[in-house]
């Protein structure tokens, strides 16, 4: 989903490809050590850290006040590189893109726009897909766990079409709005996934 989702982005020329260096690449690595550790820990623990995460994501986009489009973006390397493998290790520890933190470290500590914002995640959240699904998928099938394939076709070709719909809303939406509503999402969500993980 993330990799269409960034072709689409790549065509419209709104991805900071240095982000993706700087801050992407540490991810993965940072991606590949959390995944180690969270095949050591019960699967209710990564839920509940999950949804705690998305609290705190929601709390500083609301409140955040966001540059602009096109406004200038002063990258130190260090710093967004530290910022990569973290968001990477969290990220990969509960097994997820991480699309709910990566978004706001890209635009709150990264200096991105949302919609810049937005894009490059999604080339970066592809990024550590790969390797955070790798660091799952073979020792849970030498365990002798099986992926339902359908499963995931399904929601692959739903979130195709879901990333169709959600750039054009972005093209529509005012920043502000889609800022709140980006918060409300995460709150939502972490509502839901508390309420999984205690059930």
């Amino acid at each position: 989903m993330s990799f269409f989702g960034s072709l689409q982005n790549t065509v419209k020329g709104l991805i900071s490809w240095r982000h993706v260096l700087f801050f992407g690449l540490p991810g993965v690595l940072g991606t590949w050590l959390g995944a180690l550790a969270g095949l050591a820990v019960d699967p209710r623990w990564q839920l509940l850290v999950f949804a705690l995460l998305m609290t705190v994501a929601a709390y500083m986009m609301w409140r955040a006040r966001l540059p602009d489009l096109g406004a200038p973006v002063v990258i130190r390397p260090a710093k967004v590189m530290a910022e990569g493998l973290l968001v990477g290790a969290i990220t990969g520890f509960v097994g997820v893109g991480g699309g709910f933190l990566i978004v706001p470290a890209l635009v709150l500590l990264g200096g991105l726009s949302l919609p810049i914002g937005i894009a490059t995640s999604l080339v970066i959240i592809a990024l550590k897909s790969v390797v955070g699904f790798a660091q799952y998928y073979f020792p849970m099938v030498e365990a002798g766990y099986e992926f339902d394939l359908k499963v995931i076709a399904t929601m692959i070709i739903a979130g195709v079409l879901g990333s169709v719909v959600g750039s054009w809303l972005g093209t529509k939406l005012p920043k502000q709005k889609m800022q709140k509503g980006f918060a409300l999402f995460l709150v939502v969500m972490a509502a839901v996934v508390i309420y999984q993980s205690v059930l």
